[in-house]
Parts: C-alpha cells; structure tokens; sequence
C-alpha cells in the first residue's frame, strides 16, 4: 500500500518547513527537468516511486503542483539546508496550494499553523474522506482507508459526494474486493443516507466541530439548511460554541467548495434534517460523566439518553459537573468526584432518574 503525505500536515505546519521544502523542489527541477513537459513527467514518476498520491489536476497547476509534491518529500525525508528567499518562498508556497485547491489560506488563531479551509481540498482528500466514512461519522461498513484509497486512485471518487454515485461493479475490480464486498459496500453507503444530521456535520469535518458539537448543533438548527444560515453571533448563543468555533463553521458554510459539496450530497439524498427529538429537558443544565463499566448500557448509550432530555455528557470531572455514574471499576474519575463533593450515582439510580 502507497503511504500518503497529507500536504496540510507536511506543509502548513509551519512557514519555516514550507521555505525549505520549496527550496528543495526548486533544486528537484533543476536538476531533472528541462522543461514544462519533461517537469510533469518526472515528478509524477518520482512520486510514484515514493509512493506519493497525488490529485489529477489540468495543465500549469498540475506541472507545479506535482513538483511541488516531490521536492516537498525528498525535504522531509533528507532535509535541505539554506533558507534563502524564505518570505519569496513562502509566497510561492500559498501560490501553489491556491493553483492545487484554490480555497483560502487560512492562519490559525495561535499562529501556530497555516491551513487550507478548502472542503474539497485535493491535498486532504484522502484523510477526508476516512474520516467522512468513519464508524463515529458516516459510519459505511466495508469502505475503510485501503478501499478509499484505491478509490481515489482510480478515479471513481474525488469527493465525499462521489461515494453516492458508485455501483458494485465498479468496486468489484478494487483489490481483495469481491462481488459480495462490493455490494455489501454500495448497501452501507445507501444506509448512510438515512443517518441523523449530527453523523454529516461530524463527518464534513469542520474545524473544532466534533461529535458532540455536532449534535448540539443538529439540535438546535434543526436541518443543515439552518445551520448553514446561523451568524457567527447566532452560533455563539450556544453552549460550548465559542467565537473561534463559530468563525470556522461560518468560514466553512460560506465557502464555495462547501456549496457544491451540501448540493451534491443533497441531489444524492443524503438527509439534511435533524430527526432526533429530545423527550424532554429535564436534565437541561446539567451535565453528566460516566465511569466505569455500565452493565445494562454502554456508555455511548447512556450518554445519548441524557442528551435526548437535554443534558451533556463530559469526559472529565469538575466542580460544574452535576452527577458522576459510577460502574463496576470505576477509577480516578469517581475518587476526584469524592474530593470535589460531585454526586455520584449508580447504575440504578441513573435509570430511576430517566
């Protein structure tokens, strides 16, 4: 299996590698490549030897984006010594990842990382699209990382939406996937379409939205129609959506690359509303941790019944934690509870509260 570089991890950390991995293509080319033609040729030859995934793209972008790739590996894995040019490198870096995907470059609040808010970003396609079908988002059974990846490789996929168009018999020709896996892999992406709004909030993988802001969300707008509207000061009402959150879910649902992509998903039937009613609030305000082994639930299932009547579910304990659930075998979280005062239930008390 090809091992693939993430550009956004590789090069968006921080502008000091991106100068020296630039440096390094600008040396790559010089010495391999003569001309626009012979340049596309030997970086994807090269890439291919690394075992690089690299997007298909038309043209200009394709030569230098390819390149770019290649120098950016051999960097990484040998290192270039000189910085010179850093500011003019830099800028032909965020150049290039604009020719790659042509979304915004973003900083990040701390100045600690410089990313590409793109939501069909080719560079991230692949991490994408594994998250996209993970068990806590999508959840597709039988289209894990290695199918994905052979996916994008062919061809068939290049976006989350792709996935909706694809038949059995194009996955039969995948590799160890048969006749029988390949249908299989088709019905569970069917299924997918009827998941609850917070499994594709989740799975579009917005920045600082997890699965637990992702149901609130889903909650509280309702439908993706409605959230997709919701102002940075709207999102911000809402408990543990701060400003940093709301400014990256607005950036994201204002971006072009995220219209086409909701469209699509949505021409796909993908459901867009939120079908999960609370029973009730009779937990509203308050917020639960759960510890140890539970025997009548798991502890995923406990914590959605507490959602369902308003509650949330933390993972650590503090003096604004309301009920700590204790199991069998619980540990530091219930001795913490006994030193910070916080009710502790059992099992049976937990279910006689609901």
């Amino acid at each position: 299996m090809k091992t693939v570089i993430y550009l956004d991890e590789l090069l968006l950390t921080n502008f000091l590698a991106a100068a020296m991995l630039l440096l390094c293509t600008g040396l790559l080319c010089a010495r391999q490549c003569s001309g626009l033609r012979l340049l596309a040729g030997s970086a994807a030859a090269a890439a291919s030897s690394l075992g690089i995934l690299l997007p298909e793209l038309p043209g200009a972008a394709a030569v230098l984006c390819k390149a770019f790739t290649c120098g950016a590996v051999v960097a990484a894995a040998y290192g270039v010594p000189g910085l010179r040019g850093f500011v003019r490198l830099c800028a032909w870096y965020l150049l290039l990842n604009l020719l790659l995907c042509g979304a915004a470059v973003l900083r990040d609040p701390d100045g600690a990382a410089v990313r590409c808010t793109g939501a069909e970003c080719p560079a991230q396609l692949l991490r994408n699209m594994i998250h996209f079908a993970s068990r806590d988002a999508m959840d597709i059974d039988g289209v894990g990382p290695a199918v994905l990846q052979q996916l994008i490789e062919s061809g068939l996929v290049s976006n989350p939406a792709d996935l909706y168009d694809l038949r059995a018999e194009q996955l039969e020709g995948l590799d160890r996937m048969g006749k029988k896996s390949a249908q299989n892999a088709v019905d569970a992406i069917a299924r997918s379409k009827e998941n609850d709004l917070w499994r594709l909030i989740f799975a579009l993988g917005i920045r600082q939205v997890g699965a637990k802001a992702a149901k609130i969300l889903a909650t509280h707008f309702g439908s993706m129609d409605g959230l997709c509207r919701a102002t940075a000061e709207e999102l911000t009402e809402i408990d543990d959506v701060g400003a940093v959150t709301a400014d990256y879910i607005t950036h994201w649902m204002q971006s072009d690359q995220a219209a086409d992509l909701l469209a699509r998903l949505q021409k796909a039937g993908v459901n867009m509303e939120c079908h999960q009613e609370l029973v009730d609030r009779r937990f509203a305000g308050m917020t639960f941790v759960l510890t140890g082994a539970l025997t009548r639930f798991t502890r995923e299932e406990a914590g959605e019944m507490i959602e369902l009547r308003g509650g949330k579910v933390s993972s650590s304990v503090s003096k604004k934690t309301t009920y700590v659930v204790a199991g069998e075998n619980a540990g530091s979280k219930l001795k913490k509870a006994g030193e910070l005062g916080v009710s502790v239930l059992s099992e049976e008390e937990f279910l006689a509260l609901l």
